[in-house]
């Protein structure tokens, strides 16, 4: 018996709202993104799930105030989720960034506020369902968003998609489906899968089916497969040979393409009419090798690894089921031999033959010492080791591993994962310890083992062998899901189903305790006095909080005037529920409202980002098509904009370092999501281009002026990055570029070593520092940073390119004057250990072993200047008399860039010189049909009679 069955019109509105909710979230995380944002996947989701979950707080709450009685049940997960709360709350304000905690990492958002949407929905699921009807729904709605993303995921990886995708943004040979990463699709099907699964185990052969019903599906099944052609802009009907890249008509029933094409768009009238004659099972059949391909196809090594859990669960859970009668295994052998049968055959196509070998070619590779020491992996997981032990008890800050991960950088991972800062720790383990500390750690496993716990007595105590078996499918889900995120980490488009299993499976076996229940529901399920405040307390207290920090959502002195006021009003009408026995409408009335009106303005803040981020999208676009303008003023939008600069904060701008009085901090309007550090880093940039451009002086200043104090602003935001000390240093080096002023520059070395000190071994802002070390004459200086620089990244070869062209400007001074140099660097680090320095006897020759090493190192992509280092490698060779060598280099430079003209004038004159006067003139002729106007090519085209 359902309690909600004697509930009045009022309380059934709601449940069923609530239902909808659920299942909306669970379809929406998995499945919704939108190509117009700049980013296409997790904002969106974010978006859906935030306001979604907001409506279903509203409505909970609601529920929790005016239903009576009120069923909700204590859970041996309840005090553990508590604690997690707590610990993430800890974590939040006990952080090196406030606001990441409470907003998380761009893209992924693990601040505070997406941890308790996280531990709602759990909660919300666990209270909520309450009948078979419901049980099915959820189960229903995590089936169908597994075979939505395994469907376009197999047409995706066999051509056939609606998203001209970027290839140079996404790796053609592995699947993403609907969630823009192949490990988080591969986290989300290892859910859905099992679940599936023993729904597939479960059914009967053939189900009971309105037959008119099945005709409309039927119907809908056509209407489906012709939307789908019309979405994906395929003609079912062509037999083009050259589309399907076949020789001939007949060739074309060869190719694989046209088979999965034919059959994949026409799955949903397969599916509607298997449906009509009943045959639910074969269509969960067809979803569990949709599923398994796929995810084969991310190539995901966590997912490898999940498979075989799910094997391994699956099968022990047969042999124990086996020794309570059951008789699951066997009534399904055949069809389990079917399914593997059907799996096998698909390895018959190549493509996924290859892409299996591929996948557990990786897993065995992690078997071999040699392979596991270089996984970057592992290079995070020890940083995230060391952060534990610097901040053992309550870590760096709710979801700031990226921001502190720069001290702990190795330079064997630089090296593995070039110029790449973690945003996570590929571990949620090594993440929670490094950035919840100990205490989240415990927090977090008291969880588990308690949910772990109550789903293992579940499972001995049901005695029905089919919801037991959905209990295991379902614990199977959360099990494969955590172990692949032993490798990965947690987005909303998979945390949310993964938090809401968490819930649900502790809801089923209640479910069918009630049912079975002698008593009156009413007196089986009946919420405690003190349950119902805790409920009351943490819902109604989230919703003012969020009307409190208002639609910025940040809680940094913007708490102001009305706010202030509903807020109080809020919290007395919230105690007044918890003191009066039976407090009045009015009061609860009030209370709904006010809470309601947070939750609203949580929604209206969750879309003021996704709107943000559609100008972020925009300014991203004028930067690739070089408009600042454009840039400039859609990042405004976006983030805000830096309205005044005074005296005093002009000033500091030379200084690396946060004023210690607020007061002199930059000052600026709101845009739409101001907190998003990344914009106002756009913006700078582009800053910085309109200041490139401008032909003005005073323009000039101007903008560098502006961004320098837009990246000001970002250091104030986030002192512990290293990039905004170096976007800083890079703006003041270009403004000593433009102006010739010493103490720009003297600016700019302040601030890339502030940058250094923070991430020792990121090798541009050593660079950076080494190049503006030349500019102010500072040679040895410069010389000894790329010397640290070539033993700690021997393979690099910019190091190597740097300090040839420190050894030519060495070659222009005299030796007193390096001399003089050496003993002003000496004079300036006398802590160093150094007690002479190495002058050079023979800087040209050093210039050039210099350019030798570099050729024959990674440029990575740094063309440019390895066709510069050719080019100076060969002038070199000339004066040292080796003409071949020399022709050599000066054609490499041209080879990458053509358009040097020393290297064009270099080639020329050793070809003439060795008697080739007439391929001399070739070469400057074809230069000079490109670049008329270069006075030393034409001098020489003049001198050959060309």
């Amino acid at each position: 018996m359902n309690p909600q069955s004697a509930a009045s019109p009022f309380e059934r509105a709601l449940d069923r709202s609530l239902d909808l909710l659920i299942v909306l979230i669970l379809l929406g995380a998995p499945l919704i993104f939108y190509t117009k944002a700049n980013d296409v996947f997790e904002f969106n989701k974010l978006t859906a799930v935030r306001a979604f979950s907001a409506l279903a707080a509203t409505l909970f709450l609601a529920k929790l105030l005016f239903t009576r009685p009120l069923h909700l049940t204590r859970s041996s997960t309840d005090l553990p989720l508590l604690a997690w709360l707590a610990a993430s709350t800890v974590a939040t304000f006990n952080t090196v960034n406030l606001t990441l905690s409470l907003h998380g990492v761009y893209e992924d958002f693990e601040g505070i506020t997406t941890l308790v949407n996280y531990a709602f929905l759990l909660y919300l699921v666990q209270q909520q369902v309450r009948s078979e009807r419901q049980i099915r729904m959820v189960i229903g709605a995590v089936i169908l968003a597994g075979t939505v993303s395994g469907f376009y995921g197999m047409l995706q990886n066999f051509g056939i998609d609606f998203v001209p995708w970027n290839p140079a943004t996404y790796s053609a040979d592995r699947m993403f489906s609907t969630m823009g990463n192949p490990n988080f699709l591969a986290a989300y099907l290892v859910m859905s899968l099992p679940v599936c699964f023993v729904v597939f185990l479960d059914l009967p052969d053939r189900i009971k089916t309105d037959q008119n019903f099945g005709r409309l599906l039927a119907v809908a099944g056509l209407l489906g497969s012709g939307g789908l052609c019309a979405l994906f802009n395929v003609n079912y009907f062509n037999f083009d040979p050259a589309f399907y890249g076949a020789a001939s008509v007949a060739g074309i029933f060869l190719t694989l393409k046209f088979w999965f094409m034919h059959v994949l768009l026409a799955f949903p009238l397969i599916a509607t009419g298997l449906l009509y004659f009943g045959r639910l099972r074969l269509i969960l059949l067809i979803s569990m090798v949709f599923q398994v391909v796929a995810i084969l196809f991310t190539k995901s090594r966590g997912a490898g690894v999940s498979l075989l859990l799910i094997f391994v669960f699956f099968t022990a859970y047969f042999v124990w089921d086996s020794r309570r009668n059951s008789e699951v295994f066997k009534r399904n052998r055949y069809w389990l031999l079917v399914l593997a049968a059907l799996v096998g055959l698909m390895h018959l196509i190549p493509q996924v033959r290859e892409t299996t070998t591929h996948l557990f070619g990786r897993m065995f590779d992690l078997l071999s010492l040699s392979n596991f020491r270089m996984t970057p992996r592992l290079y995070i997981w020890r940083s995230a080791l060391r952060m534990l032990q610097d901040h053992f008890w309550f870590g760096t800050g709710l979801d700031t591993f990226q921001i502190s991960f720069p001290p702990y950088r190795q330079a064997l991972y630089w090296i593995l994962e070039w110029n790449g800062t973690p945003e996570k720790a590929h571990n949620m383990v090594m993440q929670i310890a490094a950035t919840m500390g100990f205490v989240g750690l415990l927090a977090f496993f008291w969880l588990l083992v308690a949910f772990v716990t109550r789903v293992f007595k579940d499972l001995k105590e049901q005695t029905d062998s089919s919801r037991r078996l959905l209990m295991a499918g379902s614990l199977v889900g959360v099990g494969a899901f955590l172990a692949q995120n032993l490798f990965s980490f947690t987005v909303v488009g998979y945390g949310a189903t993964f938090w809401m299993l968490m819930g649900f499976l502790p809801a089923m076996q209640r479910t069918w305790k009630e049912e079975n229940a002698a008593e009156s529901p009413a007196q089986a399920t009946a919420s405690t006095p003190l349950t119902w405040k805790l409920a009351v307390s943490l819902v109604a207290l989230t919703g003012l909080l969020c009307l409190l920090a208002g639609t910025y959502f940040h809680l940094r002195g913007q708490a102001m005037g009305v706010r202030v006021v509903l807020f109080v009003l809020g919290l007395g009408a919230l105690a007044a529920v918890l003191a009066l026995k039976r407090p009045s409408k009015a009061i609860s009335g009030g209370l709904l409202a006010l809470a309601g009106l947070g939750f609203l303005v949580f929604s209206v803040h969750s879309v003021r980002i996704w709107v943000a981020d559609s100008f972020y999208k925009l300014g991203q676009m004028g930067a690739q098509m070089n408009n600042p303008g454009l840039s400039a003023m859609a990042f405004q939008k976006a983030a805000g904009r830096i309205e005044t600069i005074t005296q005093d904060q002009e000033r500091s701008l030379l200084l690396p370092q946060v004023a210690t009085d607020a007061s002199k901090r930059m000052v600026y309007a709101s845009g739409l999501n101001p907190d998003q550090e990344l914009y106002w880093v756009k913006m700078g940039i582009a800053f910085e281009t309109a200041a490139q451009q401008a032909e003005k002086p005073e323009d000039k200043m101007k903008f560098f002026k502006t961004a320098l104090a837009i990246h000001q602003l970002t250091l104030e935001m986030n002192p512990l990055n290293g990039y905004d000390y170096n976007n800083k240093g890079r703006v003041l080096k270009s403004m000593g570029d433009a102006f010739g002023y010493r103490e720009f520059f003297e600016a700019a070395k302040a601030h890339y070593r502030t940058a250094i000190s923070l991430d020792s071994n990121n090798v541009y802002f050593n660079l950076d520092y080494a190049n503006t070390l030349v500019n102010l004459g500072e040679l040895n200086a410069a010389s000894e940073v790329c010397r640290g620089l070539m033993e700690k990244f021997p393979d690099f070869a910019m190091p190597y390119y740097y300090a040839g062209i420190i050894r030519l400007r060495q070659a222009q001074q005299s030796e007193a004057d390096r001399t003089a140099d050496a003993k002003r660097m000496l004079d300036s680090a006398p802590n160093t250990g150094m007690a002479t320095i190495q002058i050079p006897k023979n800087p040209k020759a050093d210039a050039a072993a210099f350019f030798s090493q570099a050729l024959s190192k990674d440029w990575k992509r740094e063309f440019n200047s390895r066709a510069i280092a050719a080019a100076n490698l060969g002038g070199l060779l000339v004066e040292a008399g080796k003409s071949n060598e020399a022709e050599a280099a000066f054609l490499e430079a041209l080879s990458i860039n053509p358009e040097i003209p020393d290297a064009v004038l270099g080639v020329a004159r050793i070809r003439v010189k060795t008697g080739r006067r007439t391929q001399a003139l070739e070469i400057l002729k074809n230069y000079h049909s490109r670049n008329p106007g270069n006075a030393a090519i034409n001098a020489m085209l003049k001198q050959l009679g060309g």
